[in-house]
């Protein structure tokens, strides 16, 4: 319930979903957006653009070559709708358009911020996940 702090019912939130034991899913991460308030009765979370694998795949391990690794900025992200872009060279000439970047993978970082990650692909997207701060 700590999560909740500050938290009221119709409050607008984005949050992350986690399985539990018997694979209910449960809200994690919850975070308020913008200030809004949901209509009385309406589904909020059916507005987030959460997807079962949004961060659910393996994170790269540590013996992962960094040559596979691409670097980029974060471009754009909503916390509202649960996603945005990482740009960058090397994933634009791979995939000839930015990385998706789900909720559950941005983690602290910011608009701005200038990353490594791994790519994966659904439906020939390519999908950003295991971000690590570049210095």
């Amino acid at each position: 319930f700590e999560q909740m702090k500050g938290l009221s019912v119709g409050d607008a939130v984005a949050f992350a979903v986690q399985h539990d034991a018997k694979g209910r899913p449960q809200a994690i991460d919850v975070a308020p957006t913008s200030g809004r308030r949901a209509r009385q009765g309406s589904s909020v979370a059916a507005s987030f653009a959460f997807s079962a694998d949004g961060g659910d795949a393996a994170e790269p391990g540590d013996d992962e070559e960094e040559s596979s690794r691409c670097v980029g900025m974060i471009k754009s992200f909503s916390l509202e709708h649960g996603y945005g872009f990482i740009t960058g060279k090397a994933v634009l000439e791979k995939f000839g358009r930015e990385a998706f970047l789900h909720v559950k993978q941005i983690k602290a970082f910011q608009v701005g911020d200038k990353v490594s990650f791994a790519v994966r692909t659904k439906n020939g997207q390519p999908q950003a996940y295991g971000l690590r701060e570049v210095t």
